[in-house]
């Protein structure tokens, strides 16, 4: 998959990026609310990229970009028919410039008008209040609250309504 605004790339995952995404996972700013950085060492980058990479499956890793800059990740997972698990995440230092709003509206409008998926979610900490607040404020409802986290679900239809229709 390939799709791009004016603002805001998403495409697969390939191995170059690897660099980036050991940066990403290990830095503890852009990690904090996601459990904490993730330390990957050069040695596993290969095998990392290959479970991680999918080929040109809807359920597959992608990378978030402004113009040629990296600027975060994406997942798809457990994607079936109509449902799909998201996350996301930005570097901290490129946080609070509109690029996740972009980044969702674009894979939302992807999935929903693309594929006529019906609803996608995401897992967060509940102590992610950012994430949580931001989804709730594009029409994200809380399905399941735990102890720990929260799963913040989004339909076809409420996206229809959203904050996040383009």
């Amino acid at each position: 998959m390939n799709i791009n605004n004016e603002f805001i790339g998403i495409r697969n995952i390939v191995r170059e990026d690897m660099d980036f995404i050991q940066k990403l996972w290990g830095d503890e700013e852009s990690m904090l609310a996601s459990g904490g950085p993730y330390m990957i060492r050069d040695e596993d980058k290969d095998d990392l990229f290959t479970i991680l990479n999918k080929g040109q499956a809807i359920s597959n890793h992608y990378m978030i970009s402004v113009g040629d800059q990296l600027i975060g990740d994406l997942s798809i997972r457990d994607h079936s028919d109509d449902k799909a698990q998201l996350d996301m995440k930005i570097m901290n230092d490129e946080r609070n410039k509109g690029y996740g709003k972009q980044a969702l509206s674009l894979i939302l409008d992807y999935f929903f008008n693309e594929l006529g998926g019906k609803e996608v979610y995401f897992e967060l900490w509940l102590v992610n209040y950012f994430a949580n607040k931001k989804l709730k404020d594009y029409g994200f409802e809380a399905t399941s609250v735990t102890e720990d986290y929260n799963v913040m679900t989004l339909t076809r239809e409420n996206y229809q309504e959203s904050a996040l229709k383009r």
